[in-house]
């Protein structure tokens, strides 16, 4: 037996969502476990982590970001108004070039 999903805590830190995490989980699942291998759980486990880890660390300093001060998360939000190119299920999308240039021009 094996989680997925909601069960195994991949879900999105700052919403709680996470449909294309429990999906990429889903297909490493496919590819790498075999019913009868019981150590291939152990690769499922390393690759999903491996995968997802960036977009859930990042996804809770995101979370972490709502606690700031009212002034704080105020200039955070201009520094971001308007149109944006991340992808809200991966936050490691905004330290893309093309976004941080956006970001900085």
């Amino acid at each position: 037996m094996f989680l997925l999903g909601d069960a195994a805590a991949q879900t999105k830190p700052f919403t709680g969502g996470g449909i294309l995490y429990s999906m990429t989980a889903a297909d490493i699942a496919a590819s790498t476990i075999d019913p009868t291998a019981p150590s291939s759980l152990d690769r499922y486990e390393t690759q999903w982590r491996d995968e997802l880890a960036t977009e859930i660390r990042l996804g809770s300093l995101i979370r972490r970001c709502y606690s700031l001060p009212e002034p704080v998360q105020r200039v955070g939000l201009r520094a971001l108004d308007g149109e944006i190119g991340v992808h809200m299920d991966r936050p490691s999308s905004f330290f893309s070039r093309a976004q941080l240039r956006q970001l900085f021009s």
